[in-house]
């Protein structure tokens, strides 16, 4: 059964609104107790599941609509702090026995791969959505990430010259989890994503989704992909630096 006062807890935490010590006592939390490890999955996966009634609801256009409003908003750091209330709140329902499954089912095409729904979600994202956190913080994300898809996730080797990873967030796709790393490359939103599905190798290579150029590549079970708007040639570059940086545990 959820606890109301931890659940209060992880949502600040996934929020940025905890001190630094703070942050580095749920961390050291998380290290040690794999039941609130687990709540605090379930807590950001929630997100998936609320995005998702998002885009089923709304449809390719208002999608696009959507997205165009929130580029233009001036509280863009607020809207993507919400995502994750509202996601929070979507899963606390979920696990109370509400039944949220049943009307927001995350991947409701069944020909749809993760990639193309990934590409989906971009739509909605803006530079402030990867607001960079604080080290403390980015830290600890990006060892829950590490240790859900067995990737080294850890900062240095996140890095691509002058830029740096600005969050991590925990996603899943047809229950297998799926690491979302976001960067803002030549002023748009870029994510770096893992999932650990179990498909086969595969060599880097470039398409095309929606208004999104991507660059994936897959290895030792894992799927990876670095998605943006940005020039493909300089995706081509990134992606080649983050294979030969990241390393499958």
């Amino acid at each position: 059964m959820a606890d109301p006062v931890e659940d209060t807890l992880l949502t600040a935490f996934l929020d940025g609104e905890l001190s630094a010590n703070e942050v580095e006592a749920v961390a050291g939390r998380l290290s040690n107790e794999p039941a609130l490890r687990a709540r605090l999955e379930v807590l950001q996966a929630g997100e998936v599941v609320l995005r998702s009634a998002f885009a089923v609801a709304l449809g390719q256009a208002r999608r696009d609509n959507m997205a165009a409003k929130m580029a233009h908003t001036t509280k863009k750091a607020a809207i993507a702090m919400n995502w994750r209330r509202a996601a929070a709140l979507a899963a606390i329902a979920f696990v109370a026995g509400l039944g949220a499954s049943r009307v927001l089912t995350p991947h409701s095409r069944e020909a749809e791969n993760w990639r193309q729904s990934v590409a989906e979600y971009m739509t909605l994202y803006t530079p402030a959505t990867f607001a960079p956190r604080d080290e403390a913080s980015l830290r600890s994300e990006l060892a829950v990430l590490s240790n859900s898809v067995g990737v080294d996730l850890s900062a240095p080797n996140l890095r691509l010259g002058s830029l740096t990873p600005r969050s991590g967030v925990l996603l899943q796709f047809q229950g297998a989890p799926l690491a979302q790393i976001g960067y803002v490359v030549d002023g748009a939103p870029t994510a770096f994503c893992v999932i650990r599905d179990g498909e086969p190798d595969a060599p880097q290579a470039r398409a095309r989704l929606g208004a999104f150029n991507v660059v994936s590549w897959a290895k030792a079970g894992r799927g990876f992909m670095l998605v943006s708007t940005a020039a493909p040639e300089r995706l081509d570059g990134l992606a080649r630096s983050l294979r030969d940086q990241v390393a499958v545990n």
